[in-house]
């Protein structure tokens, strides 16, 4: 559960606790621990957690998506970087070795 110890309730402000239900109890929800009452009636608040999780990670990735990729073309403008600069190297290492190897041609 991605909200695990951060949801609380929009009413209260009470923390929601993680619970899991089904035949295997391995689906996950938040429940709140406080019950509350309204008149006779207890309500407490009970919400599946699949749906939250999918949620949260769609909002998750759509916020991380412009950081990553101005992350990846940085990354790929220092490779540039660093590769015109070793291509760089050669060639003024071969200019400097030109002499040398027209010496040894004569």
């Amino acid at each position: 559960m991605l909200l695990q110890g951060l949801a609380v309730c929009g009413i209260c402000g009470s923390k929601l606790a993680v619970f899991y239900q089904g035949p295997t109890k391995a689906t996950p929800g938040l429940l709140l621990h406080r019950i509350r009452t309204t008149g006779r009636r207890p309500r407490h608040l009970q919400v599946g957690g699949q749906a939250i999780d999918a949620a949260v990670a769609t909002a998750f990735l759509a916020a991380l998506t412009p950081a990553a990729l101005d992350a990846c073309l940085q990354a790929a403008d220092q490779l540039e970087a660093g590769h015109d600069t070793a291509l760089a190297q050669y060639r003024r290492a071969v200019e400097r070795a030109r002499p040398a190897a027209e010496a040894l041609r004569s």
